[in-house]
């Protein structure tokens, strides 16, 4: 785990250094206890503190636990997808 974050300044260049040395950087999912991937390009969310890295083996591992997901595919979340579906 590294802080990526230094008050209003996200350090991109940490952030390069860390995946250059074979780690790949993921990212908690708000709400559940799961580690999604931070894609190139991707931007920092304005209340990311901390990310999370790892090795492909240790990746692998946390896979196979549901602790981590490799790849977000495609999806894009639909206006429906934010809305609040708990019963009364």
């Amino acid at each position: 785990m590294f802080e990526i974050r230094t008050g209003e300044k996200v350090n991109d260049r940490l952030r390069n250094t860390v995946e250059d040395q074979g780690y790949r950087s993921f990212r908690l999912l708000p709400g559940l206890p799961l580690l999604v991937p931070l894609t190139d390009g991707t931007p920092v969310d304005d209340f990311e503190l901390n990310l999370f890295a790892a090795k492909p083996s240790t990746a692998s591992g946390l896979i196979e636990r549901g602790m981590l997901v490799q790849d977000m595919g495609a999806w894009r979340a639909k206006p429906s997808d934010r809305e609040f579906s708990g019963s009364s």
